[in-house]
């Protein structure tokens, strides 16, 4: 293992546990928010990142596409943070500003998307937030409470209005996901001369 992959190893851990300390830290006082898109992504991301750095100690890899969907969860929360304010008490800072910004910062470090020979995988990104609005209407449907923010989706819209705002919302994770997915393509191929 390079230098450059030990390095990447140790922050695969770090991050890991910094996403999933403070969003456990952020929700621990009310379990009725851990439904929250923000919680869910900030655990699945930490996981992801603790999975790939005992992966890495055993010589498995996983694939630049895993990240970039990962960075596209959380710079979603970043770019809502700003668009509509979210609570940014104590840990609420991590979560939906520090956390964001230093994934991103990992990802342009470490991420290589010229490997990616299949540029459908990027698409992938899809899977997240589409799992999550099913998630949240199931919740929905069994609690009558609906987890922030699909609640401004599914709450009191018609199906077509609901089918409106997740087209728009996996058309706005397709063009995050390709965008950042071209550039850093770009940005390496560049480097590389």
């Amino acid at each position: 293992m390079s230098k450059k992959d030990r390095i990447r190893n140790i922050c695969n851990l770090l991050l890991g546990m910094l996403f999933i300390s403070t969003t456990i830290l952020g929700y621990y006082k009310d379990v009725s928010y851990m439904s929250e898109y923000c919680f869910i992504s900030g655990i699945i991301v930490g996981l992801i990142l603790i999975s790939s750095y005992v992966c890495n100690k055993n010589k498995i890899c996983f694939p630049e596409w895993i990240y970039a969907n990962c960075v596209v969860t959380t710079i979603v929360i970043f770019i809502a943070t700003i668009i509509v304010k979210l609570n940014l008490d104590g840990a609420f800072w991590f979560i939906h500003i520090i956390n964001p910004i230093l994934l991103f910062l990992y990802w342009g470090i470490f991420c290589d998307h010229t490997k990616i020979k299949n540029q459908l995988l990027i698409a992938t990104n899809l899977i997240y937030p589409i799992c999550y609005i099913i998630f949240a209407q199931a919740i929905f449907s069994m609690t009558k409470k609906c987890p922030f923010p699909a609640k401004l989706i599914l709450v009191g819209n018609s199906w077509y209005i609901i089918a409106y705002y997740i087209i728009g919302i996996c058309f706005v994770f397709l063009l995050l996901g390709y965008g950042l997915h071209f550039s850093n393509k770009f940005i390496r191929k560049n480097l590389k001369k």
